[in-house]
This record gives structure tokens, C-alpha cells and sequence, in this order.
């Protein structure tokens, strides 16, 4: 879907009040990064450039042919490098001319400034880095990307005594050097288990890591619901009425000090096996309109699941940052 120029810049406020009440930790993709696209797309910063605003009409996120031209244009803006910024007075110059045009540069400019100096969310990105070298060496990986339905996800993973590349495992690990390097196949494998089930995930990195896997999360950003956006019906279709957004999380591993279930949306896979000496936690924490918090408790109750919610509060209209 594609929302009307008018509301564009009150969507991205509201999604960036709710990321900013739930503060994801470091399960999540950056909160950095998703501000800074999110500012990036807002047309109080980059003008008409980068719409229109498309909209997954299943997560109620930003659509990947809106990202990838906000993702663009930060290539070209580091590409060209500061030099390429126009003067105060050649952007009087252009509005002199033609008010659009001059309206166009200068648009241009505050993007470019923006993404040139901070970064955005990646189309995809797998970083590996030696989380503790005495003794039996971990590696932290994390693996992030755009999931099904626009969703933002992170799967992070820490293994211990991982099994060299050479000796048939998925990693390089350099103690003198502190890197790690990673097999290609890695990143398709988890591309392509994007939607197994978290036990069943760790299990196939597992017998590709070797070593012992101690910890396993999936976390992700989204559904984002507002008015206009269909809701699933197996949800309380009365939250229709307002602003909903999502943060869901759910981990495996030895660190877990109980297993815990507090998402009223999805149940855990019927007859799960969760791995020996593990337990899981999964949680859905929401950032909703004031008035709806009462019918997420109800949807809560009626599912046994108490449920973590907080009021969203909308940004006001920022003043736009002079040049």
C-alpha cells in the first residue's frame, strides 16, 4: 500500500516514538540505524525524494522499494564525499530561480548530510567477532536482515569452541588476531531457515558450528498496525482503532534461568524438544495508542499470557534543522 504524502511524516513519527518507549537491547537490529532511516525517509528531511511511502500492508513497515532508494542515496551521498555540497548561496541561487528545484537541493543536501555521517539499516549483514579468547573461545555472531512481511530481525548466536572451517565447520577463529572469519554457506543457511522454528534452528547451526551452541535469540521489529492496515483474524480486530507496534523476542540457551511464554499472539510449536541443559524464553512487548491498552490486557487474559505493553505517545512536528 502506499500511504498519502500528508500522513507520511506522522507514520514515521509515531513508529519512531514507539521504537524509542521500547527501547530494543541488543537482540534487536541497531535502534541507531532504524532512527536514522527513519529520519531519512521523513520528508521533513529528505523532501519528496524519496517517495512515495510504500507501506508491506501485512507488517505495516516500510516496503523494500523504500528502503533500497533511501539505501541509494547514502551510497552516492558517501560516494561524492562533503566536497559535493552545495553552498548557502547557490541553494538562494536555485530557489531564486525555481522555488522546487531550490526546495530539491536543499532537501538533498540535509539527507546526504545525514546519511553520509550516520549509518541505516543494511538490506542484510552477518558479523562475527570473538566475544572471549582465554580459555575455550566464543564466537558472537549476529545475523540481520529484512524477514517476511518487511519485519526488521536479528538472530544472534554465541558458540563456544566452534569447529574450524577446515575441519568441515562454519568459522575461522583467529586467536592471535582476535577475527573470525565465516564460511559464505553460513549466511544462506540462515536465509534459508528464516522461518524454521527456533529449536529446530538451532539444531541445523548446531551441526554446522560444532562446538556448543549456549545461546540462540530471534528478535524482531513489527508488526506496525494503524489504521488502514488489515489486521490478522486471530488477533482482537478492535485494535484496528489505533497504533500498535511490536517488538518480539524469543531465546534459547543455557543462560535462560526459566522458560517463560508471554506472547498472546503466537504459542510455542506443539511438542517442542527444547535442546538438554536449555531453556526458552519468548516475549511480544507492545508500544500501543492509550486507549488500547485495555484490549491488549483482554487479549492477554484471554490467552493466559500477561501481556508487556506501554502507551505511545507521538513525536510532535520536529523543527526542521537548518542547513
Amino acid at each position: 500500500m502506499q500511504l498519502p504524502d500528508a500522513r507520511v511524516g506522522t507514520y514515521l513519527r509515531a513508529f519512531r516514538a514507539g521504537l524509542e518507549a521500547l527501547a530494543p537491547h541488543g537482540d534487536y537490529v541497531p535502534l541507531r540505524e532504524q532512527i536514522t532511516l527513519l529520519e531519512a525517509l521523513d520528508p521533513d528531511c529528505s523532501g519528496g525524494l524519496l517517495l512515495p511511502a510504500e507501506i508491506d500492508s501485512r507488517a505495516g513497515l516500510p516496503a523494500l522499494p523504500w528502503l533500497e532508494r533511501a539505501r541509494a542515496e547514502q551510497g552516492q551521498a558517501r560516494a561524492a564525499g562533503a566536497h559535493a555540497d552545495l553552498s548557502q548561496l547557490e541553494i538562494e541561487r536555485a530557489y531564486a530561480l525555481d522555488k522546487a528545484l531550490g526546495a530539491r537541493f536543499e532537501a538533498r543536501q540535509r539527507l546526504h548530510r545525514l546519511l553520509r555521517n550516520h549509518d541505516i539499516l543494511p538490506a542484510s549483514r552477518l558479523v562475527a567477532v570473538l566475544k572471549r579468547s582465554d580459555g575455550v573461545p566464543v564466537v558472537e555472531l549476529s545475523y540481520d536482515h529484512l524477514a517476511v512481511g518487511s519485519a526488521w530481525e536479528r538472530v544472534r548466536l554465541e558458540v563456544a569452541a566452534p569447529a574450524p572451517i577446515s575441519g568441515g565447520g562454519a568459522l575461522d577463529v583467529q586467536l592471535s588476531q582476535r577475527a573470525v572469519g565465516v564460511h559464505p554457506g553460513l549466511r544462506h543457511l540462515l536465509a534459508r531457515h528464516a522461518l524454521t522454528s527456533l529449536v529446530a534452528l538451532h539444531a541445523q547451526l548446531h551441526d554446522a558450528l560444532g562446538g556448543r551452541l549456549l545461546r540462540l535469540s530471534r528478535s524482531r521489529v513489527g508488526p506496525f498496525w494503524f489504521p488502514g492496515i488489515p489486521l490478522p483474524r486471530d488477533v482482537p480486530q478492535a485494535l484496528v482503532a489505533g497504533l500498535v507496534l511490536h517488538l518480539s523476542s524469543e531465546v534459547v540457551g543455557t543462560e535462560v534461568r526459566a522458560s517463560r511464554h508471554l506472547d498472546p499472539w503466537h504459542a510455542p510449536p506443539a511438542g517442542e524438544l527444547v535442546p538438554r541443559g536449555c531453556r526458552i524464553y519468548r516475549e511480544r512487548r507492545f508500544c500501543a495508542s492509550p486507549a488500547l491498552l485495555p484490549e491488549l490486557e483482554r487479549w492477554g487474559d484471554a490467552r493466559g499470557v500477561p501481556v508487556l505493553a506501554q502507551p505511545l505517545t507521538p513525536r510532535p512536528v520536529p523543527t526542521r534543522r537548518s542547513l
